[in-house]
């Protein structure tokens, strides 16, 4: 497992396994730091290989990195890569508000009610 943190980064923690590759992500993710989002996203693609975005640690999340997500995994279906997102309260928030939750996989997430 390696972790990095660079000031405005988020923290990132990337698991590779016998069943393909888990990326964790904490912090905030937002205009600052969308590109170190999406290369760590990208890094974590592998042809045919399943991967996990874990955002269950992240504390905001923005319209911007929305839009990296989805462009991350229309690149995994191109690479075959089944793509799973879990995300935390914040980041199911926003991808439901900006319909993003429907392009993804979110296990059991999309079907919350959300309070706004």
């Amino acid at each position: 497992m390696s972790t990095k943190r660079a000031r405005g980064a988020p923290a990132v923690a990337t698991t590779i396994s016998a069943t393909g590759c888990r990326c964790t992500m904490s912090g905030e993710i937002d205009f600052s730091n969308l590109e170190e989002f999406r290369a760590k996203l990208t890094s974590a693609l592998h042809i045919g290989e399943p991967v996990v975005v874990d955002l269950r640690a992240v504390t905001f999340f923005s319209l911007s990195a929305t839009r990296v997500l989805l462009k991350v995994h229309d690149l995994a279906d191109v690479l075959q890569c089944p793509m799973q997102v879990l995300g935390s309260p914040c980041v199911n928030r926003v991808l439901h508000l900006s319909g993003a939750d429907t392009e993804l996989t979110l296990p059991h997430q999309h079907s919350q009610r959300f309070r706004y």
